[in-house]
């Protein structure tokens, strides 16, 4: 009961199109609410409209408008209670949306007002991916490589953050013991070209699949629904499912940072059937215990960069470099003690930071020592080639009983060209 108290629903639903109309909005509302839904983000709204869209019974959607091909389109519902927290809400490109809530006042949680003292800023990410049929490799690529951009800039001063919608991806089941830094042992079906896509995006940002982390029923676990009615169901004479899409896919996805998964305590899929709104999509709602924020591990601040001082020695450049500006400061030190006494100890800080910040100035990043590993390079593109190189070796000598002599190919390619 205590757990129901603290806990709310966070969704994510393609819902193709059909939001144009205050009617067919309160279809979704009603839908929404149902689940006991606080915020869900919004797919192929095919909504043209850039603006805010208030219901009767106070609950808000927000829409970001089309693509440039008329398709598509991002938004976001916001339950009436939730409403008054919204901080700020933008379109990062026509395929990525933020919204940011700041808690400085109550919130209401399944009917509960409790005080958010535990998280100040929460954070939605809503993706809309490329399709395998519509999408070629470097727009998909293209496509990951800004929405990790835009996570690495909206989780700067968030508490929590959810990267959450339709991938257009099949992550499929786990294909080995690495893939459990990502994703949990409930996927669907074998992963797709788009689905190792997203698997880098996964690794590169340290998010996790919160909809594969709990055990449910395979339709609990698929997101997207099409195709003819299966032949099995023809052969039984299923009424229901005869008329029923045979094709079942996971596609849509709620990813979140590994250390909130405390917070979880459940995140399947809701068939669509059992909405007003009609779509070939399913429901993804997770239910998250955001005032147990208290529970997670503190993250540890940026550390100081070192310096490499044996430059002092080997490098007569530096070393004057160096000298030139400790002597500069030790001037404006001079000055300073020329107009006003200092103790001993007050002029012995400031030589020693006079020292540190001639030092943070002039000498070059001392070796970091990462795992066991001396890294000399602070080249980043350097660094993020050869974290590339690294996955596709593993990937490549991982031992592994599905192994696919076409697929290692590839992936030898692929690490000869990073190379």
């Amino acid at each position: 009961m205590e757990r129901k108290k603290e806990s709310t629903n966070f969704g994510t639903w393609n819902v193709r199109g059909k939001t144009d109309s205050i009617g067919k909005l309160e279809d979704i509302s009603s839908d929404l609410r149902k689940r006991k839904i606080s915020v869900c983000a919004l797919q192929e709204t095919f909504n043209s409209r850039v603006g805010q869209t208030r219901l009767e019974n106070g609950d808000l959607f927000i829409f970001f408008g089309r693509q440039a091909n008329l398709r598509g389109g991002l938004g976001f519902y916001i339950h009436a209670d939730w409403v008054h927290a919204i901080g700020s809400s933008r379109a990062a490109s026509e395929r990525i949306s933020i919204l940011r809530f700041s808690f400085d006042t109550k919130v209401v949680l399944r009917g509960q007002t409790a005080t958010p003292h535990n998280f100040s800023d929460l954070v939605f990410i809503n993706a809309y991916g490329h399709t395998m049929h519509n999408g070629t490799p470097e727009m998909v690529h293209g496509f990951f490589h800004e929405l990790e951009a835009v996570y690495r800039n909206e989780r700067r001063g968030s508490d929590l953050i959810f990267v959450m919608g339709d991938f257009n991806a099949k992550i499929g089941v786990r294909q080995s013991e690495m893939d459990e830094a990502f994703m949990g042992p409930h996927g669907k079906g074998v992963r797709n070209a788009n689905g190792d896509i997203l698997r880098d995006f996964l690794e590169s940002t340290s998010l996790y699949l919160a909809n594969t982390h709990f055990n449910h029923r395979p339709m609990q676990i698929a997101t997207w629904h099409g195709g003819r009615p299966s032949a099995a169901a023809e052969r039984r004479g299923d009424d229901y499912r005869r008329h029923q899409p045979g094709l079942h896919n996971q596609l849509d996805y709620i990813a979140v940072p590994k250390r909130m998964l405390p917070l979880f305590t459940d995140a399947r899929a809701f068939l669509p059937h059992n909405q007003v709104h009609r779509t070939d999509h399913s429901l993804v709602v997770a239910t998250v215990r955001i005032h147990s924020i208290y529970r997670l591990k503190k993250l540890t601040g940026a550390k100081k960069v070192k310096r490499e001082y044996s430059a002092l020695v080997e490098d007569l450049d530096a070393r004057g470099e160096f000298q030139q500006v400790v002597n500069g400061y030790i001037g404006q030190l001079r000055e300073e003690e020329a107009t006003s006494e200092q103790s001993p100890a007050q002029r012995y800080d400031k030589i020693k930071k006079i020292l540190n910040r001639a030092a943070e100035e002039t000498l070059p990043e001392a070796p970091v020592k990462v795992s066991g590993y001396v890294h000399y390079s602070s080249d980043t593109i350097l660094s993020d080639l050869s974290e590339q190189q690294r996955r596709l070796s593993a990937r490549i000598y991982h031992k592994s009983s599905k192994r696919n002599v076409r697929k290692l190919e590839k992936l030898k390619r692929r690490r000869n060209r990073v190379f």
